[in-house]
């Protein structure tokens, strides 16, 4: 499988946000504040001409108490179908860069607690204590240094 990255709307990661991320609700659950925002970034991971993954980067502090420049990675998710073949890893991999490209010096997300595993393999540490998302689940937060500059 051969799977190429490319940046893309946020529109186009609504079908994959809803089928992994918010199933059951309405497609509208799948817009997040920030999404239109130039600062955004959004990249779709293509088997062939089919979105099979999706993740966004989100300007947004770490802590309240810091001045790093940081983005927060929000609704990445990738088919049913392609989990555990490596795609959420390229995703990570590929976004990490284009942040680090911008001099982005910290990405952080809230991780669900089934995905704190992939996370912890990329290199991300734990920050905190558990805690619930309303209508999502219980979450860490999560974070890795891109940078030293």
């Amino acid at each position: 499988m051969e799977i190429k990255i490319i940046r893309i709307s946020a529109a186009d990661t609504y079908p994959v946000r809803h089928a992994e991320l918010r199933k059951g609700r309405p497609l509208s659950s799948c817009a997040f504040v920030g999404d239109d925002l130039e600062s955004t970034i959004h990249i779709g991971a293509y088997n062939k001409d089919m979105l099979i993954g999706v993740a966004s980067f989100m300007t947004a502090p770490f802590s309240e108490q810091t001045n790093i420049a940081a983005m927060q990675l929000r609704g990445m998710a990738v088919l049913a179908g392609y989990h555990r073949r490596g795609v959420g890893a390229k995703m990570l991999q590929a976004g990490e860069q284009l942040l680090d490209d911008q001099n982005i010096f910290l990405l952080w997300m809230n991780a669900r607690i089934a995905a704190i595993p992939f996370y912890r393999s990329s290199g991300y540490l734990i920050s905190g204590s558990e805690f619930d998302i309303p209508e999502v689940g219980a979450h860490f937060k999560m974070w890795k240094r891109l940078s030293e500059s």
